[in-house]
């Protein structure tokens, strides 16, 4: 059940920073910096910036640094809005799970797991077919993401 609970979650997270990565690039292919800009002087918003910059600090190891990867992460993507109680276990397991990874004393979720439960999750959510998923696609998504997020833990292979 716990290591259920490890993949729902890290699966939430791919999911959310696949929409990040998504949404940071839905406007226009061809944008113009201005001299500004180019000089330095202004800077062009990306959403992730704030999560690599926290990833970088939670390869520390420290709880805090991870907490707060994980606390931005949350308020980024609006998952704080979950019922009262239920974001703060949801958090507290996803900090256990990551410091366990980063001290190597626990593995990373392998595609396969989370391919299998995305598809559980269609199933019990009655979801139609295409909303399934396979081991290819979230390797794809997993690797179109890294430039993002690569800061954060890689699934295990």
């Amino acid at each position: 059940m716990r290591n259920r609970i490890t993949v729902v979650v890290s699966l939430l997270l791919c999911c959310a920073a696949g929409g990040g990565a998504i949404w940071a690039n839905s406007g226009p292919t061809a944008r113009g910096r201005s001299r500004q800009d180019a000089r330095g002087g202004g800077q062009i918003s990306n959403p992730l910036v704030s999560v690599k910059e926290k990833a970088r600090a939670a390869k520390s190891n420290d709880e805090a640094a991870v907490r707060a990867l994980a606390d931005e992460i949350f308020s980024m993507f609006n998952l704080d809005q979950l019922p009262a109680g239920m974001d703060d276990a949801i958090k507290e397991r996803l900090v256990r799970a990551e410091i366990k990874y980063r001290q190597g004393r626990a593995k990373g979720s392998p595609e396969f797991r989370v391919a299998h439960m995305v598809n559980l999750l269609a199933h019990k959510l009655g979801a139609p077919d295409y909303a399934r998923t396979n081991v290819l696609e979230v390797r794809r998504l997993r690797v179109s993401l890294l430039p993002y997020t690569s800061g954060l833990s890689p699934l295990s292979k």
